[in-house]
């Protein structure tokens, strides 16, 4: 199936494309939104004519944008789709999959990294010797001991051109960026040993520790990061939205809940003593045993429930965070009439990260008779599918998705006027990802006006993740905004 009439990139997209044109690889490092699905297509197309044939590409993605790949390839480019295979779901077999991958009209692949990490896939991989490799979401790679990064480095092997896509290509520190650019341009920007780069652009704060107990405390040297971005200027491009879309106003609101007295109780148990217990059960205690369970299990009880030793989730008795999410809920969605008598209604996305949490949020939206669906792991893609269909539908009374942030990665919910934060971890790329669903391109035609509503404990774990998201992105923005536009 051929699409005659193509939608030509805006013209910032086209300089985009110029741009990694004279390149054997690239890295575009723009904002979500801002169209690099385009840019890349537009980019493999003019590959395609220069070559005069339509080589051999495998591009690898998370699994929420697999089939939208395809779907962008028919509305950018006049490529037959009947040549695109997608190595698709969890569902199918591997021997499925693989019939995808060896049917030789499919000449451009999309897989997921998920599935490319197979040790029945990737040799079939290997064996259809893709010309061009991209990567997008890169930074799924940005850990070169993961089998994730082993099997990209495997697939790309016999590739003459190689792309990385990633508006977040940086979440914690600058070596997030080693194994991205190693794949890729086989060390040429920043060498080939990822020891010699921690080494120049890092240093241990503890190194000067004589217990056999010391543990690295790596920090970026900030003298050295104008050296990472002049060499960065070179092999990749940065935009943001504001740059080149038109965007309505946007406004973050912080609203304190405090605890309940049960949740203080517990929680302060947790932070003093590394247990607590509920009268119901003695013996079946909460206990931490490191601070990385510390952290995860206090983030738990400020969002409304205990995980205690035996894994039996307990929730609180009352939870003011949750009553509170329901009077905003209501608030932000109800019907309302104009003098004319027409009714209208906003919709909203409720982002959390725990699974008790979409339990309870579900059972509240219920009892209130408001409609909602779900985007996370316990969902099906197709129902995912069907649920964005319907959020988008203005006249469709489904007002509210509940949401993990991780789910949701190139999904367009722009009908949400408003997003609210009810639970959150550590993670810059799905606090990203979950920004940018409702305020991206289009957005400015359906409303004036995106808010974001975070519900924070004063004084809690909450504050403290609040604050190490804004700091992360404030590092890893002013580490790639490239102000050089160079050109080969």
């Amino acid at each position: 199936m051929k699409n005659e009439n193509p939608l030509a990139p805006y013209l910032f997209q086209e300089e985009e494309v110029l741009r990694a044109l004279p390149k054997t690889s690239f890295a575009y490092f723009h904002d979500m939104g801002v169209g690099k699905t385009c840019i890349m297509i537009n980019v493999l197309r003019r590959l395609y004519q220069k070559h005069n044939n339509i080589f051999k590409t495998l591009i690898v993605c998370p699994s929420s944008v697999l089939l939208n790949w395809k779907r962008e390839f028919y509305k950018f480019s006049k490529l037959d789709t009947d040549m695109i295979g997608v190595v698709a779901t969890r569902s199918n077999t591997w021997q499925s999959k693989n019939k995808i991958i060896n049917d030789e009209k499919n000449k451009i692949l999309i897989i997921t990294y998920d599935s490319l990490r197979s040790k029945n896939i990737l040799p079939e991989i290997i064996k259809f010797s893709p010309q061009a490799v991209i990567l997008d979401e890169s930074h799924r790679i940005k850990d070169s001991r993961t089998k994730s990064y082993k099997a990209v480095i495997e697939a790309s092997r016999s590739s003459r051109y190689r792309y990385i896509m990633s508006g977040t290509p940086v979440a914690n520190t600058v070596c997030d960026l080693f194994s991205q650019m190693y794949f890729l341009d086989r060390g040429a920007t920043f060498g080939k040993s990822f020891a010699a780069f921690r080494n120049r652009y890092m240093r241990n704060l503890n190194d000067g520790w004589t217990s056999e107990k010391a543990f690295p405390k790596w920090v970026t040297r900030s003298s050295l990061i104008p050296e990472i971005k002049q060499k960065l200027s070179k092999v990749s491009s940065r935009l943001t939205k504001e740059e080149c879309i038109e965007l309505p106003d946007f406004q973050d609101i912080t609203i304190p809940i405090p605890l309940s007295t049960e949740q203080e109780k517990h929680y302060e148990s947790v932070r003093k003593h590394l247990v607590t217990w509920v009268e119901a059960q003695p013996d079946n205690p909460m206990i931490v045993r490191n601070a990385l369970v510390k952290l995860l299990r206090l983030n738990e009880i400020s969002s409304g429930f205990l995980s205690l030793e035996d894994g039996e989730l307990t929730k609180m008795k009352k939870n003011p965070r949750l009553d509170a999410c329901m009077e905003l809920v209501e608030d932000l969605t109800t019907d309302k009439k104009s003098l004319e008598g027409e009714t209208s209604f906003e919709k909203c996305i409720i982002f959390s990260v725990f699974i008790q949490n979409y339990k309870d949020l579900k059972l509240e939206l219920e009892k209130r008779g408001i409609e909602y669906g779900e985007i996370h792991g316990g969902v099906s893609q197709q129902e995912r599918d069907n649920y964005v269909d319907r959020f988008q539908d203005p006249e469709d009374k489904l007002k509210v998705i509940i949401a993990n942030p991780r789910s949701v990665i190139g999904m367009n919910l722009t009908r949400a006027k408003y997003s609210i934060f009810y639970s959150r971890n550590f993670n810059l790329i799905d606090w990203d990802q979950a920004r940018d669903r409702n305020y991206r391109g289009g957005s400015s035609e359906m409303h004036d006006k995106i808010t974001h509503y975070h519900l924070v404990a004063p004084e809690t774990i909450d504050e403290q993740i609040q604050e190490a998201l804004i700091n992360k992105r404030k590092f890893a923005q002013s580490l790639i905004e490239l102000k050089e536009k160079l050109c080969a």
